[in-house]
């Protein structure tokens, strides 16, 4: 288990490797900061305290409380202070990339290959939907996205 003591160092570095790649003003060098949160949240993840670990960080940094935010996007919130936008899009880049671990042990590659952050946030949104509202969702086997009709095209009760 991960010590509260172990997670303050973690987070302080965090925030000083993100401070340090945001000053440089290169056009990649966020790449290193963002290798660091996953590299945080793969640990984590591993010692199967991912949930656990991003409630004590959203208590050591004294972050709202929220059950249903994700620990990577936890990790992101108590270490930089980019706008909302770039942190949903920077964790579902970084959920993406635990989705594919198996694929690449290079994380900065990894992103080049993928198109950047927002690239693999693209293609987490593409595995991942978000269900429309009002329609019915069939999981056909054999295809990745699913089918959306509306119930006024296809009633089931006809």
């Amino acid at each position: 288990m991960v010590s509260d003591r172990e997670l303050r160092n973690d987070i302080a570095m965090l925030k000083e490797l993100g401070q340090r790649c945001f000053k440089q003003r290169q056009r990649l060098a966020f790449y290193r900061y963002l290798a660091g949160a996953y590299k945080l949240y793969e640990r984590l993840r591993r010692n199967g305290e991912a949930n656990k670990g991003a409630q004590r960080i959203r208590s050591l940094c004294k972050l709202p409380s929220n059950r249903s935010t994700h620990p990577i996007r936890t990790i992101l919130d108590a270490t930089c202070s980019a706008d909302g936008k770039t942190k949903s899009r920077w964790t579902r880049a970084l959920q993406y990339a635990w989705h594919e671990r198996q694929r690449s042990k290079n994380f900065e590659k990894f992103l080049r290959q993928n198109g950047g952050p927002s690239g693999c946030a693209d293609k987490f949104t593409a595995l991942h939907p978000k269900p429309l509202k009002g329609y019915i969702t069939f999981h056909t086997p054999g295809y990745q996205v699913p089918l959306y009709v509306h119930p006024d095209v296809w009633p089931l009760g006809k």
